[in-house]
């Protein structure tokens, strides 16, 4: 037979991910709920590659069709992923028995406002029961609570990153991307904390990669003295992701900030191991650019 498979190693404040198939991995987290997993079926596929209707995938049920299991072949291709969890997150491992129900993972969310996860687990067994239940229900809740000595060397700014992923989607580079691939990408990248008056770039400074101001404020200084002042969301060196390149101006810190670094060398190893998201990754770039220039 073919089976479906997801499992979570934890190690500290991070979480390993292990996935085949078309359970599901959900994370609670500051009032949202994120999908981490990829459904591994024709139906996603399909979408993806946009060559078919969303009532034909449905018409056809391409939802219920595996196009990775365990147990068909000899071996297979396991999707897998390192994130960081913070304290209070909730994790909601679960098969398409319940998820099928679901039109949107905030659904979940007051299905864990009980006091017992037994009571949660109910609950959500019931709400799929309610909904059909015409294929297995299996559940796991798993609730964290780390101690605070964890986080002793996690900066301010990646943690109110991962608080709060809505503000990556306004950064071009981010936009669109779900949660496996955000995390991907944020693995790769670099926090770069800054004073107020630091030099962060020198005038014809040879960059190799991309900078993004998540917090703060930065003053660009082009080589004739006239100056801008940026605020969150200002990119700079992006250029370098494809080609060798000098950077036009200088840049200083007006405030405290903080920076985001991906380096072209992990963004193009990004985009050889993941494909598909190298190619998500190269729209944004390309769209980032034209808006730029105009």
């Amino acid at each position: 037979m073919a089976s479906t498979m997801t499992a979570l190693l934890f190690i500290n404040d991070k979480a390993i991910l292990g996935h085949v198939g078309d359970s599901r991995l959900y994370l609670a987290r500051n009032n949202q709920v994120y999908v981490v997993t990829e459904d591994h079926t024709l139906g996603r596929e399909v979408r993806e590659r946009q060559v078919m209707s969303e009532e034909d995938i449905k018409k056809n049920k391409l939802d219920h069709i595996l196009n990775r299991s365990i147990g068909y072949f000899k071996s297979v291709e396991v999707d897998t992923l390192v994130f960081d969890i913070l304290p209070g997150d909730e994790l909601i491992l679960c098969s398409d028995g319940l998820h099928n129900y679901l039109r949107r993972p905030v659904q979940l969310l007051p299905m864990l406002e009980h006091d017992e996860v037994n009571s949660s687990l109910k609950e959500m067994v019931e709400f799929a029961l309610k909904g059909g239940g015409s294929d297995n229900i299996s559940v796991i809740i798993i609730q964290t609570k780390l101690e605070d000595s964890i986080y002793m060397g996690f900066d301010s700014g990646r943690n109110e990153l991962l608080n709060d992923f809505s503000i990556l989607d306004k950064i071009y580079l981010f936009k669109g991307l779900n949660f496996i691939r955000i995390n991907r990408l944020l693995n790769v990248c670099e926090t770069i904390e800054f004073a107020p008056g630091d030099t962060i770039k020198q005038l014809n400074e040879r960059l190799t990669g991309v900078y993004i101001l998540y917090s703060g404020e930065i003053e660009t200084i082009d080589k004739d003295g006239e100056s801008q002042i940026h605020a969150k969301g200002k990119i700079f060196g992006q250029a370098s992701l494809m080609k060798e390149y000098t950077l036009p101006f200088k840049v200083k810190a007006n405030t405290s900030c903080i920076l985001l670094h991906v380096s072209s060398h992990n963004y193009q190893g990004l985009c050889r191991k993941h494909p598909r998201f190298g190619v998500k990754l190269l729209e944004n770039f390309i769209e980032g650019i034209d808006l730029e220039n105009h």
